[in-house]
């Protein structure tokens, strides 16, 4: 159910946000880390190339997006949960954001299909960005409307503690 699901999402969600380990990758190809005299780095990393066995975060975020994707189709066939659905849609476009911003062209709208789609098509980023825009207004609304027949988040809401004014602000930020 979205209340045994949504803890272990936004957990798994701040780890890759908040490790510097997930990131190396990048920050050496920025700059924001450099390599001194003697010390020996991943040498593809150095030489900035990627391979199918290169540091990514590709899994990582595809991981939390199934999880995230089991709790909105709950929530679409039982309205009880939409204020879960709402949650799974701003953690979704944090995840999509960062895939886009770190790769570009991502599978968007065919991915998290499973086994009916093994070969998901690739989305432009920028059609991405404005679907998650759209996704998140409408998150923003469902946000600050709830209904009384709604199951609000409690203690499973290890981020806000079912404080659905705090998501909405949240989605808002992003």
């Amino acid at each position: 159910t979205p209340p045994l699901v949504l803890p272990g999402a936004i957990s798994s969600l701040a780890s890759i946000v908040n490790s510097a380990g997930d990131y190396q990758v990048q920050a050496a190809w920025m700059g924001y880390w450099n390599y001194s005299g003697g010390y020996s780095f991943n040498q593809t990393v150095q030489e900035y190339v990627m391979t199918n066995s290169s540091p990514q975060l590709w899994d990582n975020y595809y991981g939390i997006l199934t999880n995230l994707n089991v709790i909105k189709q709950q929530a679409n066939s039982n309205a009880a949960y939409s204020q879960y659905g709402a949650i799974a849609d701003v953690l979704s476009a944090i995840c999509f954001q960062n895939l886009v911003d770190l790769y570009e062209n991502v599978p968007y709208s065919q991915a998290l299909k499973g086994s009916n789609n093994f070969f998901p098509g690739y989305d432009k980023g920028s059609d991405i960005y404005d679907s998650l825009t759209a996704k998140l207004d409408l998150a923003i609304a469902k946000l600050s409307n709830p209904v009384a027949a709604e199951i609000i988040p409690g203690s499973d809401d290890v981020l806000f503690s079912g404080n659905l004014a705090n998501w909405a602000y949240f989605a808002n930020t992003v």
